[in-house]
């Protein structure tokens, strides 16, 4: 049987209004933000990856194996880029002030636990860009 679409518009509206209205407001805020974080963390770590792999490429020269790359360079090479990188980390939690290690889920659950869900930036970027120091290098 067909349903105008009017009126199926109208019996959408009235089941998702059944679902949300007996929610808090604050509550529907969190469902509807929900998405919208999964989606841009996800952006995030594209990002992040893509990140790592131009560092990698640009301070190795990197065919189809990363590890076969890397015991192609000179030994000289192998010692002084990772060395680099640890001296970049340092500068960054010595610019920043923040620990470069450790972090991740430990951050997270604190955050939850005695902040109220609030991770604050000023010291998550530079953990996460020394991260991808490392990582890189």
């Amino acid at each position: 049987m067909w349903r105008s679409p009017k009126r199926l518009l109208a019996r959408t509206k009235d089941l998702i209004g059944r679902r949300v209205h007996p929610r808090a407001p604050t509550e529907n805020r969190f469902l509807l933000l929900l998405p919208v974080v999964g989606v841009l963390v996800g952006f995030i770590s594209i990002g992040s990856a893509r990140l790592i792999t131009l560092i990698q490429n640009g301070l190795w020269d990197v065919g189809p194996d990363l590890l076969e790359s890397i015991q192609d360079e000179p030994p000289l090479e192998r010692i002084l880029i990772p060395v680099a990188g640890g001296l970049v980390v340092g500068l960054i939690g010595w610019i920043f002030k923040v620990r470069t290690r450790g972090g991740g889920i430990n951050t997270i659950i604190q955050g939850v636990a005695l902040r109220g869900g609030f991770i604050p930036l000023r010291q998550a970027a530079p953990r996460d860009a020394a991260a991808i120091v490392t990582i890189s290098t």
